[in-house]
């Protein structure tokens, strides 16, 4: 009989957020343009061109939005990740990290030796904390307001 050791207990993923480019915005700009184009034609060969254009600029914008992503920004039970397309993983763990900032643009993570981890144009920075304060319930928060700011 043979003894087998217990696997490491696995981090569970508190949040997650894909951050995306605006593929779906260009492809409506475009869409519009080339319907109003449509519109404005006389000829009904270059209307019907202008408007297959408008749908195929729409089906690229929509297709876009659902293949391209920028990264992953995660909350697990232990640590703070971003994960790139290209497999690059970056990581800071809770039980290192000295406080977390909320700022215009998104959330910081700093390490204690001053490494910071940023999960840029956030919007959801509530469930963000939420998830933090679940993960890590001593993590001084702060909120970091930019001094060339002029509100």
């Amino acid at each position: 009989m043979s003894v087998t050791q217990a696997a490491p207990p696995q981090a569970s993923v508190l949040f997650r957020h894909r951050r995306r480019p605006p593929a779906i915005h260009f492809g409506l700009v475009g869409a519009l343009f080339l319907g109003v184009s449509a519109l404005a034609a006389t000829s009904l060969l270059w209307q019907a061109v202008l408007v297959l254009g408008a749908l195929g600029a729409l089906g690229l914008g929509v297709l876009g939005r659902e293949r391209m992503w920028i990264e992953d920004q995660i909350i697990t039970s232990t640590e703070a990740v971003i994960v790139h397309p290209d497999g690059g993983r970056y990581a800071l763990a809770f039980d290192q990290m000295l406080r977390a900032a909320e700022r215009r643009n998104g959330i910081a993570f700093i390490r204690d030796d001053g490494a910071q981890l940023v999960f840029n144009r956030n919007p959801h920075v509530k469930k963000v904390r939420r998830a933090v304060a679940q993960a890590a319930p001593t993590l001084d928060w702060v909120d970091e307001v930019d001094p060339a700011c002029d509100t």
